[in-house]
């Protein structure tokens, strides 16, 4: 009997030990927080939040802890309780009015009373105050630029997610260009973006050497870096002509020609022009461009010959005739003279036989309007000085006194 009661009080025992444990590994407490780090406005209101499993409200403590000191309730600081099915709850604390004394390591703290014993569990979140950070960075500082040449401009933005901001460029203090950069979102405060800002210089040129400015700008801040850019002068734009003066006989083919050198240029455009218009080709004339007509030189400069072939030259060819290089860069202009003979043992042309002509008969005509003009002037004349003659005789004289002897 004795036995007997031995083995059910030792049965007991370890049935009630194993209650017990099976309890203690279901209950022990579980916490985390919603947001390890918690970004805040200076002067906005933040709320802290942490869940936690495996507590009820009869067994377990919540507690917050601020660096090393637990949280009381104040004035800008109240601690909440939410509890959920399924033994679960959900623990926060509202931070009002945040300043640079609520800043540091928060610690959201469950503690569950069983038979005695306590199982504790926490969870930390950091909270710290939203700063705007707007920086730049110029790369490389110092730009030179070969005349002609594409080069970028380039600046490394880095800002808050949450800010707008606005790029600009600057050259020698002037507004150039000004875009926006970001546009923010005001619910991401722990964020940061960087990009590039560029300017492209096409085809520089020398009248753009000088102090750039790269700037970000957004609501209170202002940041900027300098950029020299230096474009070194090339050969050219310039016109040299291989002959100034070209003499013809009418009936031949003649062909202008003059070089050209200039830089890298947006643009390049090269024409002839006559009698103050400018040549297309055609029949008459045909325009003719080789590139190059020389090695090319070092620092990208080109080099062409531009030409321009006269058919069947006559004398109203005669003239001058401008060979013209317009480029980005500037303007080139350089004339060459042409002066057309008649050829030997040939008539004047009927057009100028005519035109002779009619120039003798003009002088023929002008000449006897002048005589006639004359001759009535003289004749006006004859007549005033005959009026004046008898006008004169026919006046009664004065009777004339008779002498007394």
């Amino acid at each position: 009997m004795a036995c007997d009661k031995m083995t059910h009080f030792l049965f007991v025992n370890l049935l009630l030990a194993a209650v017990l444990w099976t309890t203690d590994a279901s209950t022990f407490p579980v916490m985390y927080s919603l947001s390890s780090t918690v970004t805040a406005v200076r002067g906005s209101d933040v709320k802290l939040v942490c869940k936690g499993s495996n507590v009820q409200p009869l067994d377990t403590d919540f507690m917050w802890k601020f660096n090393t000191e637990t949280v009381e309730n104040k004035k800008n600081r109240n601690t909440k309780v939410t509890w959920l099915p399924g033994k679960r709850a959900k623990y926060s604390l509202d931070i009002l009015n945040v300043s640079e004394k609520d800043v540091g390591d928060y610690r959201c703290i469950a503690q569950v009373h069983n038979l005695g014993k306590t199982d504790k569990a926490e969870a930390s979140i950091k909270l710290r105050l939203y700063e705007s950070i707007l920086n730049l960075k110029a790369s490389p500082p110092n730009v030179i630029i070969e005349e002609g040449r594409t080069a970028p401009l380039q600046c490394e933005v880095m800002c808050s997610e949450a800010m707008d901001v606005w790029t600009f460029w600057l050259f020698n203090g002037k507004m150039i260009e000004a875009r926006p950069f970001h546009t923010g979102n005001e619910y991401d405060l722990s964020n940061t973006v960087t990009n590039i800002s560029t300017l492209v210089l096409k085809n520089a040129m020398l009248s753009q050497t000088g102090v750039y400015t790269c700037g970000a700008n957004s609501t209170g801040l202002i940041k900027t870096q300098n950029i020299t850019v230096t474009v070194t002068d090339l050969e050219g734009p310039t016109l040299v002509q291989t002959k100034s003066n070209i003499d013809a006989v009418d009936g031949e083919n003649i062909t202008l020609s003059c070089n050209a050198v200039y830089p890298e240029a947006f643009f390049v455009d090269t024409f002839w022009i006559f009698n103050g218009s400018r040549i297309n080709s055609n029949d008459k004339y045909k325009e003719k461009n080789t590139s190059p007509w020389l090695e090319q030189s070092e620092q990208s400069v080109k080099r062409m010959k531009i030409g321009l072939t006269i058919y069947n030259v006559g004398l109203n060819d005669s003239g001058e005739y401008i060979c013209a290089l317009n480029t980005s860069l500037s303007l080139q202009l350089k004339n060459v003279s042409v002066k057309v003979r008649r050829r030997l043992g040939t008539e004047i042309p009927p057009d100028l036989s005519s035109s002779t002509e009619g120039d003798n008969g003009n002088g023929d005509v002008l000449q006897t309007s002048l005589c006639i003009g004359l001759g009535v002037f003289v004749g006006l004349l004859m007549i005033i000085m005959i009026s004046l003659t008898l006008w004169r005789r026919s006046r009664p004289r004065p009777p004339q006194s008779s002498k007394q002897i």
